[in-house]
Order: structure tokens, then C-alpha cells, then sequence
């Protein structure tokens, strides 16, 4: 047992000796490259083995450089973040018929993980890994896809004239209001983590892992709330949202240049949108059948101009798709009664008389973005105008007392800030 145990530690010595030896030789040539963080004493050789020619120095999941060791999260590999395989079916089933190669074109050169590294490295030169940080996370997470709104940062139009203001990762945001998490100082990764990433699980932490619900509050002592709604559909103070994404494909086209201050996505394409909101979310059913922040993702339309012509008909609807999600813009106020209970805009029934856009004046197929009627939500379902008029415009006397007892203690709050002034 005792030579055993000899044998064993003169193999780690001699192994430990070996990854010092190999190390002291790589810093001969890579002279400026240092290890630091977590990783600053495991040496060089375990991440880049030994090939016919010299050292591997290509990271990639198939690789398998990082998952050699950290074997638990193999299933990232598989998550959406690496296969973007929803982007991909939506493209596939929406474009192809007008653009095979439109994926490859407008979306692949976009956030796609390929590499831990994409998010575990900060400095390439001194090889700092460690766990991501929220600046981190947003250079992928931001603009439409949740991510930027965390840290109050809201979507400005395409148009070059909107581009000033803030500035993150080459692009421009309007200032809003910070989630409230962030400003408490939580990182995405207090809630999003590794583990659910690698189970396809969005979020580890829910609400009510950190929250109670405090029934003396007006709003929480609705049992309708509680049951039937996301938390996040009454604390979302605002939202991102686009209306009308259009997407205009120049072949062998010298018009392109009219829209030379549009994005543009590529050679071929430039990108606008019809309109951009930073607004008060909307409200649908998600698939768990509560109530749930909505918006468009997307409303797609579609030209394509050959030799300075256009092919088929200009600006033509190819989806009206929303979907229900969590605007990461929690804060503690909400919105009061009857913004909910008697705004059917709020659930995307809005009566035509009260449009202010009229689409279809300008050749559009969608005659109201904020009515569902010819929209579709993926991963849910609009409210109908029977379930508004019979379950959620309503008058009863316990309404009227509970929204009088609201007010009241509004104005109780108000003449309080007016003391303390």
C-alpha cells in the first residue's frame, strides 16, 4: 500500500514536473501570453494538446478543448445559443421560397457561439477565463434580444440620423429605465446559469424563489393576479418593441444606394423597420396559459428589385408572428386599473377608429399592428374579444372599492413626498 502510494506521487511529480517543462517552453515564443483567473496554474498543455505539428490552439465545441474537464456541461453544445436551430426553422420556413441563402446572408455572421471562449475569455493576449460578466452577455444580448433593456438601454430606428446618444458595442440606445435588479447590482448570471443553459432551461431562479407575495398589497390580494398572471406582466415598466421589419434584396441594382442610410445587412440587403417603440408591453397568453408580456418578433415584409425593378409585389407580408417573453425592466410600480381592465389596445384588440397608423394606406397588407386579427403569437395565443369583454373589462363593486382604496393610497404617497420636501 505504501509503494503504492509512492508510485503515485512520483507520477504527479513527474507529470506536474512535465506540464512546468512544457509550459517554460511555450513562454520562450508566446512571450506575451499569461494565464490568469481560475485557470492560471493548470499550465498550457491541458487545453492545447499536442498535435503531429506543434499544439492545438483552435477552441471549439467539437473540440472538445474546455469540455474535457468540465464534462457536466456537454449538453451546451446542443443549446439553442450554439445551434440556433428556432432561428433557423423560422427563416427556413418564412424566406426560403424568396432567398435560400438568406440565413447565411443576413443572420449567420450574427451572434453564434462557437467557442467557450465567445464567453468565458476577456483578454486574449493574457488568457483571462473566468465567468462571464453582464458586459459580457450583452455583446450578443442586445438591441431587440433581451439583454440591453436590463441595463436600460431601449432600441433606436435604423435610420442614420437616429445613430448618437449611447453607446454600446457599436450601437446606439435611447437612456431608459433600468431594471431594478440591475441597479440592486444582480449579474445575468445570478439567474442564468451554466447548469440551465446546459438542460435547455432558460433561468435557474424564478420570482417566487426570491419574492413572497405580500397579500396586504392592493394588486396581491386579487387571486386572479396571483394565479393567472407572470409576475413580470404587471412589474415590465417598459418594452422594445418593432412594427413592420422589412428586408429590401438588391440584385444587379444601382438603387440601393437611396437606401444608403439604412442598415444594411449585407451586399444585397438593408434592413428598416416601419416603425420602433419603447413602450408599455402588451399583454397575450403564453404556453403556461397566464398572462404575459407580448410583442412582435416578427412582422416581416419583403422586396426584391432585380435590375433596378421590383419582382413580384413591393413590401409584401411573408409573417405576422409575435411571441410572449420577459422584458428584463422589473420594477417595483406597475401600471394602474384601468390601463388593463378597460384598454383593449393592451391585449392587441385595438378598434381601427382609434389607429393612428394606417398601413394600408401606404400599400401595406396589415391594416392594424396593434389589432391580432391576421397575426399569429408563437408560443402562445392571443386574448379574444370575448374573454376581454367577459372576464377582464369589468365594473363589479369589489373593482370600484379596490381601485378607490388604490387611489386613495396614491394620494396618501403623494401628499407624504410633499411633506418630505
Amino acid at each position: 500500500m505504501v509503494k503504492k502510494s509512492i508510485i503515485v506521487s512520483l507520477m504527479i511529480l513527474f507529470i506536474n514536473s512535465y506540464l512546468a517543462l512544457a509550459n517554460n517552453n511555450c513562454s520562450k515564443c508566446h512571450k506575451n501570453t499569461h494565464l490568469n483567473g481560475k485557470h492560471r496554474d493548470i499550465g498550457c498543455i491541458p487545453c492545447h494538446p499536442k498535435t503531429e505539428k506543434h499544439y492545438s490552439n483552435i477552441f471549439t465545441f467539437n473540440n472538445n478543448n474546455c469540455l474535457n474537464c468540465h464534462k457536466e456541461y456537454e449538453n451546451i453544445k446542443n443549446s439553442v445559443m450554439h445551434t440556433r436551430i428556432k432561428e433557423k426553422y423560422q427563416v427556413e420556413k418564412i424566406f426560403y421560397k424568396y432567398d435560400k441563402n438568406f440565413f447565411n446572408k443576413n443572420c449567420a455572421k450574427s451572434c453564434h457561439i462557437n467557442s467557450c471562449l465567445d464567453c468565458h475569455e476577456y483578454n486574449t493576449k493574457k488568457h483571462d477565463i473566468d465567468l462571464p460578466q453582464t458586459e459580457t452577455c450583452l455583446k450578443c444580448h442586445n438591441g431587440y434580444f433581451v439583454g440591453t433593456d436590463y441595463v436600460g438601454l431601449g432600441i433606436k430606428d435604423d435610420h442614420e440620423r437616429y445613430q448618437i446618444g449611447k453607446k454600446l458595442h457599436d450601437k446606439y440606445y435611447l437612456s431608459m429605465l433600468k431594471d431594478i435588479h440591475y441597479e440592486k447590482g444582480l449579474k445575468c448570471n445570478n439567474c442564468h446559469d451554466m447548469i440551465s443553459l446546459s438542460k435547455g432551461d432558460i433561468a435557474t431562479k424564478r420570482c417566487n424563489e426570491c419574492h413572497t407575495i405580500n397579500t396586504d398589497i392592493i394588486e396581491h390580494s386579487i387571486n386572479a393576479h396571483i394565479e393567472k398572471m407572470e409576475c413580470y406582466a404587471c412589474h415590465s415598466s417598459w418594452a422594445p418593441m418593432e412594427f413592420g421589419t422589412f428586408f429590401i434584396q438588391f440584385i444587379n441594382s444601382k438603387n440601393k444606394k437611396y437606401f444608403r442610410w439604412l442598415t444594411e445587412k449585407n451586399d444585397e440587403y438593408v434592413k428598416s423597420s416601419y416603425f420602433i417603440t419603447n413602450s408599455e408591453p402588451l399583454l397575450a397568453k403564453n404556453k403556461k396559459d397566464k398572462y404575459s408580456p407580448v410583442r412582435p418578433q416578427f412582422i416581416y415584409f419583403f422586396t426584391k428589385i432585380v435590375n433596378n425593378v421590383p419582382v413580384g409585389k413591393e413590401n409584401k407580408l411573408l409573417a405576422a408572428n409575435w411571441k410572449t417573453f420577459f422584458p428584463h425592466t422589473i420594477r417595483k410600480e406597475t401600471v394602474l386599473c384601468a390601463n388593463c381592465h378597460f384598454n383593449p389596445k393592451k391585449y392587441v384588440l385595438q378598434k381601427d377608429k382609434d389607429r393612428i397608423f394606417l398601413p394600408e394606406k401606404e400599400g401595406l397588407e396589415l391594416t392594424n399592428f396593434y389589432n391580432s386579427k391576421n397575426q399569429n403569437i408563437i408560443n402562445g395565443k392571443f386574448v379574444t374579444e370575448k374573454e376581454f369583454n367577459e372576464k377582464i373589462k369589468i365594473s363589479t363593486k369589489k373593482y370600484k372599492r379596490l381601485y378607490l382604496k388604490k387611489i386613495n393610497e396614491l394620494y396618501n404617497v403623494l401628499n407624504l413626498i410633499d411633506k418630505n420636501q
